[in-house]
């Protein structure tokens, strides 16, 4: 059954007006093709054009209080004692039921409402994070990039080091190599011998050359001018 008003409850009509059928307000107002005002009820046998909700304004529903009040509001008769005691006296099983469904949907929309505060919440959380992990990341590439040409760099270093020892090595070995035959010295017939020139070679080489002459400065020598250098 639908509910409805007597208009004697109005204070103020909002959107519309009552039934012209009826005289009652119901929740809903229908605009018939004439444009008269239908009630939920009365509108079923009529030709409406559009359907909407009642702004109307209502006044307490036992006139002991001032308070203005919307359509359901008016039906629950909470503004004051007077009328919560009125609907306690008269409230059916129908009512109970009802106002517990209300009771229930409220619920569950502040519990919606709630969800999507959190949601909020939790994507901006997301986002902060998502931008905290990118500039961690772009931090580490930069760190891990700086690290490998260090390393590079470093390597590169150690190799050029190696061939600079490699290369003296190689220039100190020469002090112990024949000039003529490149052989090492040693202690017997590759004896080390300089000439009055100053310049070295092996016994060997000097004793045997075919011309007395300097491998290096082409000078002339004799044998009695091969001196022989001897290592402790």
């Amino acid at each position: 059954m639908e509910e409805s008003i007597d208009r004697e409850f109005v204070v103020s009509w909002g959107n519309g007006g009552n039934c012209c059928a009826c005289r009652r307000v119901t929740e809903r107002i229908s605009i018939g093709s004439y444009g008269d005002y239908f009630c939920e009820i009365c509108s079923a046998n009529e030709r409406i054009i559009r359907s909407y909700v009642h702004t109307a304004v209502f006044k307490c529903p036992e006139n002991s209080c001032n308070s203005r009040l919307s359509f359901r509001e008016h039906l629950l008769r909470r503004c004051c004692n007077a009328a919560m005691r009125k609907a306690n006296a008269s409230i059916s099983a129908d009512d109970i039921a009802q106002q517990e469904e209300f009771k229930k949907l409220k619920n569950q929309m502040d519990l919606l409402q709630t969800a999507k505060e959190e949601e909020k919440a939790a994507k901006r959380k997301m986002d902060e994070t998502k931008k905290a992990f990118d500039d961690a990341t772009a931090e580490y590439t930069k760190k891990n990039t700086n690290r490998e040409k260090i390393e590079n760099e470093l390597a590169a270093s150690f190799s050029e080091a190696a061939i600079s020892l490699q290369n003296k090595e190689k220039q100190e070995d020469r002090r112990f190599f024949c000039n003529v035959c490149f052989e090492k010295y040693d202690g017997e017939d590759r004896l080390q011998c300089v000439l009055q020139c100053g310049h070295p070679s092996c016994h060997k080489c000097l004793t045997t050359l075919p011309e007395k002459l300097c491998p290096i400065c082409r000078k002339p020598f004799q044998d009695e001018n091969i001196i022989k250098l001897f290592y402790n």
